[in-house]
């Protein structure tokens, strides 16, 4: 369920599931939140995440009852880890995460898990689903809806009323006129120009933006 966009988070431990470069942005908001305990889980830890000094182990505690964001940035593979997450340890809370630096209209909705970056801006009337990301820059105008597990790539602009499926992401750069409806499990390429609908998994790219391929949901596309 959706729910109303929060100034900031409780400074209560926050489990980060992941530990590439998604994972190091949400530690950095995490921290430029205030929140000072995380602590990170994934199979490996890669050495520029090593630095930044948080605890971490490989998996996560069995008794986890406290707040979790999915750090992955691959959509379809975000979308299968907190559904595992969940079914793992159903007492805990996925929590949106949106960096001081951004602007969210009181009047919008982010669901549980989502993040919002730096420099990112979501317009009044807007609702994102659960476990969305949204880069640093990238844009979602007014009254604009963003499905469960999609994203939205650095500098992304979407004009007023968009509508993205779920799973589908929008590249770095890409734009999206007003009152377009982009299905589910679609990819955008970096710096598209996108002028009229786009049907459920597909790739599409160019100015103006056209369908390449077909796609199937968790065809790579990072």
């Amino acid at each position: 369920p959706l729910r109303p966009v929060a100034g900031r988070v409780n400074a209560e431990p926050l489990l980060i599931v992941g530990a590439g470069g998604q994972a190091r942005v949400v530690a950095d908001i995490a921290t430029a939140l205030g929140l000072g305990q995380l602590l990170l889980c994934a199979a490996e830890l890669p050495e520029a995440t090593r630095r930044l000094g948080h605890p971490w182990q490989p998996r996560p505690p069995d008794d986890w009852q406290g707040t979790y964001v999915i750090a992955i940035g691959d959509n379809a593979r975000r979308a299968v880890g907190d559904a595992a997450f969940r079914a793992a340890h159903p007492g805990a809370r996925a929590i949106s995460l949106v960096h001081p630096a951004a602007v969210v209209s009181p009047a919008a909705q982010l669901g549980a898990g989502t993040v919002v970056m730096a420099g990112a801006l979501v317009g009044p009337g807007s609702r994102v689903g659960r476990g969305a990301i949204i880069n640093s820059g990238a844009s979602l105008d007014h009254d604009g809806r963003l499905g469960d597990f999609a994203s939205l790539g650095p500098a992304a602009c979407l004009g007023g009323g968009v509508g993205v499926g779920e799973g589908s992401a929008i590249c770095l750069g890409a734009r999206v006129v007003h009152g377009i409806r982009i299905g589910a499990d679609v990819v955008v390429g970096a710096a598209a120009l996108v002028l009229h609908d786009l049907p459920d998994g597909c790739v599409a790219y160019g100015t103006p933006a056209r369908v390449v391929r077909r796609r199937r949901r968790g065809d790579p596309y990072l």
